[in-house]
Parts: C-alpha cells; sequence; structure tokens
C-alpha cells in the first residue's frame, strides 16, 4: 500500500510541476504578445525581436503566428532581397494562424492581403486569394464583398466600376462599400455623386471608425477638387480636425489642415488660409514632399 500510495503522491507532484510549468510559459507568452502590440509597428524591430521570441516558445500560439506573418509582410516589403527573405515565413505564419484559429476574420484577412499582394512565386496571386476570399465570406457577407472587390480591382480592372455599383446596390448599410463607391465616382470627376455617398456615411450614425472619419476627409477634398459645396466641405473638415484620433487609418491631420487651407483659399479667406497652411507644414514631416509642394502653391 505505501509502494502504490507514493507512486500516487509522485504523479500527483509532476502534474502540479507540469502545471504550473505550463502557467509560467503561457504568462511569458502573454507578456511577448503584450509586448509586440506596445511595440507594433511604429518600433517595428523591436516588435519583431518579441514575436520571434514568442515563436520559438509556443510555434502554435494562433496570434503569435497572425503577428509573425503580419511583421515579415512589412518586411517582404522593403526590397526584393527582403521579399526572398521574408515572404515566405510569412505565408506560413499566417496559414498556420488560420489553421489553429479557422474562425478568426482578423487572421483571415490578413491571408487574403498576403494572398492578393504577393506574386504566385510566393502562394500568392488570384486564385488563393479567391478562395481565401470564399472563406472570409462564410464569415462575414460583407467583408466577403469587400475582398470580392478588391480582387476585381487587382485583376479585372475593367470590371471594378460595375461591380462596385452592384455590390454598392445590394449593401446600402455597408458603409466600407458606400467610401468605396464615393471614391470610384470622385476619381472619375463625378463629384456630385461621390459627395451624396460620403454624405450618407456621415449620416448614419458610426461616429467613431475609420469610415465615418475617412468620408468626412473626403467630403472637404471632394469640395477642393470640384470647387462646389465648399461650405459642407469646411465644416465636414473642422469635424474632423476636432474629433481627430491617430489611433484609426484614416489620413494624417497635417493633410486635413492642408485641405482646409485649400477650402479657405477659395472663400478667399486669406489670414484663415495661412493660419492652416502654417499648421499642416508644422506639423508634417519634413520629407512629406507631396504636402510641401501642394502647400507651396497657395
Amino acid at each position: 500500500m505505501k509502494f502504490i500510495s507514493r507512486i500516487k503522491n509522485g504523479l500527483l507532484i509532476a502534474l502540479i510541476v507540469c502545471s504550473t510549468q505550463l502557467n509560467a510559459e503561457e504568462q511569458h507568452v502573454n507578456s511577448l504578445v503584450e509586448n509586440i502590440e506596445i511595440h507594433f509597428p511604429d518600433r517595428l524591430n523591436q516588435a519583431q525581436q518579441f514575436m520571434e521570441q514568442a515563436l520559438d516558445i509556443a510555434p502554435n500560439h494562433a496570434q503569435v503566428n497572425y503577428y509573425c506573418g503580419v511583421i515579415y509582410g512589412i518586411r517582404a516589403s522593403e526590397g526584393i532581397m527582403k521579399a526572398m527573405r521574408f515572404a515566405g515565413k510569412s505565408r506560413r505564419c499566417l496559414e498556420n494562424a488560420v489553421t489553429l484559429e479557422p474562425r478568426n476574420l482578423t487572421y483571415r484577412l490578413a491571408l487574403f492581403n498576403y494572398y492578393l499582394s504577393a506574386p504566385s512565386i510566393v502562394g500568392g496571386g488570384e486564385e488563393a486569394a479567391k478562395q481565401e476570399m470564399r472563406n472570409i465570406q462564410e464569415l462575414d457577407e460583407v467583408q466577403g464583398a469587400v475582398a470580392h472587390l478588391r480582387i476585381v480591382r487587382e485583376f479585372d480592372t475593367e470590371r471594378y466600376s460595375e461591380e462596385l455599383h452592384k455590390m454598392a446596390e445590394q449593401y446600402p448599410q455597408a458603409t466600407n462599400i458606400q467610401l468605396r463607391l464615393g471614391l470610384n465616382l470622385q476619381e472619375h470627376g463625378e463629384y456630385e455623386l461621390a459627395h451624396e455617398s460620403f454624405v450618407r456615411i456621415t449620416s448614419q450614425g458610426f461616429e467613431h471608425d475609420d469610415t465615418y472619419f475617412n468620408a468626412l476627409y473626403q467630403i472637404g477634398r471632394n469640395a477642393v477638387f470640384s470647387h462646389q459645396r465648399v461650405s459642407q466641405g469646411i465644416e465636414a473638415m473642422e469635424r474632423y480636425i476636432t474629433d481627430y484620433n491617430s489611433e484609426l487609418e484614416i489620413p494624417d491631420l497635417p493633410w486635413a489642415y492642408a485641405r482646409m487651407a485649400q477650402l479657405q483659399s477659395l472663400e478667399n479667406n486669406a489670414d484663415l488660409v495661412t493660419h492652416y497652411k502654417n499648421l499642416a507644414l508644422e506639423n508634417s514631416a519634413n520629407n512629406d514632399r507631396e504636402l510641401h509642394d501642394l502647400m507651396a502653391q497657395l
């Protein structure tokens, strides 16, 4: 009986030790993931170091594989030599992430972005993108429609406008599709219709997301291009500047100042032109040649 009791006690101790080690490892990985998120994307070198440490410890951790795919994907875009080194790693990590968590839409979209932008020689291309689009459609119909539009724009450009109008009619409440429609109309000089699209987006009540802010910005930008509805453009750009959120994927604040300077120029408000022009130049990067050239014209 003592022998059996010793065996049981030994097994219990082993289980406790194993559980403690697993908990410590999990905490370490979680800490590394937190550090990735703190440093990504502004300090990419540090984010990459934390990601590689986490990947060594937990190669089957879905979120770590996701960050691996995204970070190596950025590295692959930095030049031909880096593309050869990092593209395959990026794809494998993203494919691992969706294998581990097949219903995670963020991971699916990241893999789709890889397939759409990478050439077939490194596992990208139209067919791979279409297959991933179908996977996305199963999770989110609207995101699947956006993925479809991006494939058409990339591989069948002549059909893009037709497909975009079709998707906009099919999904009138999908603000991301309506924004694409407005931009397409603007690109083709249909400024009044573009304005209507952007205004529809801002009236739908989603006042804190990327699409809402992008629509505000485009109302102002559209007025610059068309020389029409300038007062509405100024009002939209004032709201954009006042509520600007640097955490969203929207045009940088110096560009909003620059557009406001252009709008005030159309209204012959010389003092306000100077005010916003100075704000644009003071807050922009020195290497933003496009913005500096634009302000030099005022």
